[in-house]
């Protein structure tokens, strides 16, 4: 039964994260720039930063996950 408990708070932790990922994305690439050269680059190299951390954060608990699966296995999953 720990071993769902486990599995489900790395659902909830993975789901989480996406959702700050889509929302910190969204502010950062939507907005009026104007015609301001310096706003348009910031606003793309700041998506590409939002991301590229989403990415790797997502990634790390994907191998924590793997890892805990690994090492904490039982015969209730």
């Amino acid at each position: 039964m720990k071993h769902r408990i486990g599995c489900a708070v790395f659902l909830l932790l993975g789901l989480l994260w996406l959702g700050f990922v889509v929302f910190d994305l969204f502010v950062h690439t939507f907005g009026d720039c104007g015609d301001d050269q310096m706003c348009v680059s910031l606003r793309h190299a700041n998506g590409a930063l939002v991301f590229w951390r989403g990415l790797a954060v997502g990634l790390l608990l994907c191998i924590a996950y793997a890892l805990y699966r690994r090492f904490f296995e039982e015969e209730d999953v």
